[in-house]
């Protein structure tokens, strides 16, 4: 299935989302406005807030109040990517320039911040104590596993284990939170909402491990960003971390004379590539994806039918399946 069909019962409301995004950026100040043009023209896939939207409509949520939460669970992904490009030097986002290469560093900085103050002032009015808390949650998270990345650049000892914490909490834990966020304006039971929130972290995992192996199996065009600059920014995701842990003999030598070196070009990269499809890392980390999107799909198990739950299991389909 397309995301448009999976999104055929939240469609209406995906649209009205993009309309609360411009009124939650809304600035009297003229680069703010700017900003806003230019960042909010080019949607990416609006999983976190359709997420939002399907787990409400397991149980009875104000939908005002779910398209509020879904405009608050958006912004802090955007105000995420923002820094993250900062952070990461990148160059291009969804095709295009990012914030940091057009307006300068203290510029996407201080707009990242601007996008988080205004997530939380715009579900201010309503947020329970524990919804206000997930929210919180999730950003500290965020940024913790932001900073665990940073320190394990360039380790070539980084495990399985300490990969998936690492995506847990700077992925996973947003997507979490926007299930049980969800489930908690539904007022749905605790038990349901925890296994929404259980849902939205197995998720979470196998949407970045494709995510990150896509960076290998992609194409710029599709994926709308430079392919293999994870590993150029020495970043180790699944892919690598499987090829040091099986690889041996002349293929081990020749990943460790490309991992090794202080800067990789491009023909670098093309070679590691060569390699990792070669001894099958990306379909095994693929696997990996879909072991935990079984996982996600096992926590709906007790959830009552509705075209919403449906839909969650389409989207989890849909993870796995992508090329972009």
């Amino acid at each position: 299935m397309t995301l448009t069909e999976i999104y055929g019962n939240i469609e209406s409301d995906l649209s009205q989302v993009e309309e609360y995004l411009e009124v939650a950026l809304a600035s009297p100040n003229r680069l703010v406005q700017d900003l806003n043009a230019y960042f909010l023209r080019t949607k990416g896939k609006r999983v976190r807030p359709a997420l939002v939207l399907l787990a409400s409509r397991i149980g009875r949520a104000i939908p005002d109040q779910a398209l509020r939460l879904s405009c608050a669970i958006e912004l802090i992904h955007m105000a995420t990517l923002v820094h993250d490009d900062v952070v990461d030097a990148a160059d291009v986002r969804r095709g295009r320039k990012t914030v940091h290469v057009l307006w300068g560093n203290p510029v996407a900085v201080l707009y990242g911040d601007f996008m988080w103050t205004k997530s939380l002032a715009s579900v201010a009015d309503f947020a329970s104590p524990a919804l206000t808390t997930s929210l919180c949650r999730a950003v500290a998270r965020m940024t913790e596993g932001e900073l665990t990345q940073i320190t394990q650049r360039n380790n070539l000892s980084l495990t399985q284990t300490d990969y998936i914490d690492i995506i847990e909490r700077k992925t996973a834990s947003l997507m979490a939170t926007a299930c049980e966020a969800g489930g908690i304006i539904a007022d749905l039971p605790s038990s349901q909402t925890e296994r929404l929130r259980e849902f939205g972290r197995y998720f979470g995992l196998a949407f970045q491990i494709v995510d990150d192996t896509l960076d290998y199996a992609g194409t710029a065009e599709a994926f709308g960003k430079p392919i293999g600059h994870d590993i150029r920014e020495k970043k180790m995701t699944l892919p690598v971390i499987h090829a040091i842990e099986t690889f041996r003999g002349e293929d081990r030598t020749a990943l460790f004379a490309i991992l090794e070196k202080p800067s990789l070009e491009m023909q670098d990269v093309e070679a590691l590539v060569a390699l990792l499809r070669h001894n099958g890392c990306l379909d095994a980390s693929l696997d990996h994806a879909r072991r935990f999107a079984a996982q996600a799909l096992d926590c709906l198990a007790d959830l009552p039918p509705s075209p919403s739950l449906a839909s969650l299991r389409a989207l989890t389909g849909y993870v796995t399946a992508r090329d972009r």
